[in-house]
């Protein structure tokens, strides 16, 4: 289960691999695994557009996304959707990357303008602050700033002349003594070009009043204590409210993906130009929040007895390595991750093998009701709430403890509100190494101040196989499932509340299957989940008993995992929507190059009455145990 559908990386649309000539074409002529072919031709873009100008396309043509990508979205909903998927495209993604490059070029060559605002400045000296060719810096300059650089410039200084103007007492001869300048006829001339009024009526005009000459400021100075403020620098004016709204949305979410916004935030603003003199439109100025969290991340290494390796981070308690032997004796990583901070918490897909919560899978609309109470959750997964939302547990910076070689202990006390859940939520969560076998043990405990839902569970990417350059499909993993049921899914992968057998249908795993042996059959429910991405009912011995939920071999390795468990379900999920990205040691992660089983409760239990609960009060523990173990055939 992800966030990150397999999208054309341009418009967004869901890329429908059954019709070859719906993908765009490579500059060798072959299929793009990443491009529609609204978008992509011989390895080229057909059209130079922005992000917003795409959008606005396909809100013209709703009926037609609805019609191909199997939906029923209003216009409005639309264009939420596309608002939140195209910044995490690739085209979008690498054009805002270079964006940041060219803002940071052009900032080096502003902040050298302001300080040397009155020296004769040419041309040649800029381009090599910047590092850019004359053509080049121009064209970069006027994009970033919307102004060419002889303009730039001389209305900086046209305006640092009004605001002697109005702030000071200084005659014109005064004032050009304060410039570059040569006469008071060339001040008055470029003053009135730029201003529409001469530099006297300004003065009168705007001069506050009951300004007196003979004020006598007495400044004083407090030291404060330091605060962090997270800024982004904005270049323009509230022209456009929507494009500010996403503005602030990236601020604040910035900031909780880093975990460092508390109750006492504080919003700051920080102008760079006077909106007296500067048009509104001109004005420069940085948007902030202050930051209250100084927890670090970490790594961690565990090891057993026998030799079992496993690395994991408190960002997310993110595990980034499993190693274990093969049928030779060869260890490998069988478990998709990153190798650096950055990495982990900027992945193309965020839930990568990471703890999951508050709520775990899908709720429905990203609501539902507990004791009479309604409750609205971020919507981050089409129309649904998907795994505790964007900033959800896997997005967070954990209270961590090496116990010891082969333990680790996590804390996290999730607020309430939180994503829209309640209840002050405390959760300890352990990963232990058993030392007489290769296992990796996950034991979770939570309670919580005010009624809530608990949901927790391990998104470990698995192959067994060993990841690589490109890391193999697991469609040859002959796995077994111990589970009669299972719980059908919508066009949207919410549960329709229906407990189905598997028997005499594609999701039967009771004897051993390999994975690619019927996930490509024309059966509704795999088509829905674009593979497997289903949750089974597991056979329990008695409620909350530790039993094996499924078992996972790869042949050509000999690796097996079993899966043990005390939760109600499993989710199967076949890594549909990998798409490739990078990951640890320059491996690369294509579609259906991992397996996860990931225990939970079912998916939109709190809007299913008849499922297993999953609400927890005051004064009740949840507890969980599930068990990753390692062996290999004989």
């Amino acid at each position: 289960m992800v966030i990150n559908k397999r999208y054309c990386q341009s418009c967004g649309m869901p890329l429908r691999f059954d019709v070859e000539e719906w993908l765009g074409t490579n500059s060798d002529n072959s299929r793009s695994d990443q491009f529609c072919y609204y978008c992509l031709k011989d390895g080229k873009y057909t059209v130079d557009i922005s992000m917003q100008e795409m959008i606005d396309i396909w809100i013209k043509y709703t009926d037609k996304y609805n019609g191909y990508a199997n939906t029923a979205y209003s216009p409005e909903e639309l264009r939420e959707i596309l608002n939140k998927r195209l910044p995490a495209l690739s085209r979008w993604k690498q054009k805002q990357e270079t964006n940041n490059v060219h803002h940071q070029t052009i900032q080096n060559v502003i902040i050298h303008i302001n300080n040397h605002l009155f020296d004769r400045m040419d041309a040649d000296t800029l381009c090599t602050i910047s590092g850019l060719s004359k053509y080049h810096f121009r064209r970069v300059f006027l994009t970033v700033t919307g102004e060419n650089i002889g303009s730039y410039i001389q209305r900086l200084r046209i305006e640092h002349i009004a605001h002697l103007l109005i702030s000071t007492d200084y005659t014109i001869n005064q004032i050009l003594e304060h410039t570059t300048y040569q006469t008071k006829f060339s001040i008055a001339k470029a003053f009135k070009k730029h201003f529409g009024i001469s530099a006297s009526q300004y003065r009168e005009k705007y001069k506050p009043a009951g300004y007196e000459q003979n004020t006598v400021l007495f400044p004083e100075i407090k030291t404060l204590n330091p605060i962090k403020i997270f800024c982004i620098e904005v270049g323009e004016a509230y022209k456009d409210k929507f494009r500010y709204r996403l503005i602030w949305d990236k601020l604040i979410h910035h900031a909780k993906r880093y975990n460092i916004v508390g109750k006492d935030r504080k919003f700051v603003s920080i102008s760079m130009d006077d909106p007296s003199i500067t048009p509104e439109e001109k004005c420069r100025f940085y948007l902030g929040i202050t930051l209250c969290n100084d927890k670090k991340t970490d790594l961690f290494i565990l090891k057993n007895k026998k030799g079992m390796e496993v690395a994991v981070t408190n960002y997310g308690c993110a595990i980034l390595s499993i190693m274990v032997p093969d049928k030779n004796g060869k260890y490998a990583n069988v478990i998709l991750g990153h190798d650096s901070i950055d990495h982990v918490i900027n992945s193309p897909e965020p839930f990568l093998s990471t703890t999951i919560g508050r709520y775990g899978n899908r709720i429905a609309k990203g609501k539902f009701t507990l004791f009479g109470e309604e409750h609205e959750l971020t919507i981050n997964n089409g129309p649904n709430s998907l795994h505790g939302g964007p900033t959800g547990f896997h997005a967070r910076v954990w209270d961590a403890i090496q116990i010891d070689e082969s333990t680790v202990q996590f804390n996290y006390v999730s607020a309430d509100g939180e994503e829209g859940f309640p209840g002050n939520l405390e959760v300890e969560m352990t990963y232990r190494l058993e030392n007489e076998v290769n296992a990796l043990t996950i034991e979770y405990r939570a309670t919580t101040d005010k009624a809530t839902v608990v949901n927790l569970t391990n998104h470990g990417f698995f192959n067994l196989a060993g990841i690589s350059n490109p890391t193999p499909t697991v469609n040859n993993n002959i796995v077994t499932i111990n589970a009669d049921f299972y719980t059908p899914i919508d066009e949207v992968s919410i549960p329709t509340g229906e407990i189905a057998k598997v028997e005499g249908t594609p999701m039967d795993f009771r004897t051993p299957h390999t994975v690619g042996e019927r996930i490509d059959d024309k059966f509704q429910q795999l088509i829905f989940g674009a593979g497997y991405d289903h949750c089974y009912v597991l056979n329990k011995t008695e409620s909350g008993s530790l039993d094996l939920a499924a078992t996972c071999k790869d042949p050509e390795s000999g690796r097996i995992m079993e899966v043990y468990t005390t939760e109600a379900g499993v989710q199967l999920y076949t890594g549909n929507w990998l798409n490739g990205f990078e990951g640890a040691h320059g491996a690369t992660f294509p579609a259906r190059s991992a397996i996860c089983f990931e225990a939970q409760c079912f998916p939109d239990t709190p809007n299913k009455p008849h499922f297993p609960s999953a609400t927890l009060l005051p004064g009740d523990e949840y507890q969980q145990i599930t068990v990753y173990k390692f062996d290999v055939e004989e």
